[in-house]
Order: structure tokens, then C-alpha cells, then sequence
């Protein structure tokens, strides 16, 4: 059986691509292959 899994983070806002942003910094393979890249100001234009 398959499943989902809905991620919503509301009011968190996207920083800079910096050591100091864990969403940047911190391996997480299946947002980037989902996304192509880090979740950061820079990707989102």
C-alpha cells in the first residue's frame, strides 16, 4: 500500500544559501531530488 506524505510549512520563509541554513546545509535527498536543489531564497528566485 502506498502512501503520502503533505509537508506545509507556513511563515518560516526561505533564507540565504549559508552554513547558518539548515535547509541548505543538511542532507535531505528526497526534497532535493523533488525540488533539483536546496529549498533556498536563491533557487526560489
Amino acid at each position: 500500500m502506498g502512501g503520502y506524505l503533505l509537508l506545509f510549512v507556513d511563515g518560516v520563509g526561505l533564507a540565504d544559501e549559508s552554513p547558518d541554513n539548515p535547509l541548505a546545509t543538511v542532507p535531505m535527498p528526497a526534497l532535493v531530488g523533488a525540488l533539483g536543489g536546496p529549498l533556498t531564497a536563491e533557487r526560489a528566485g
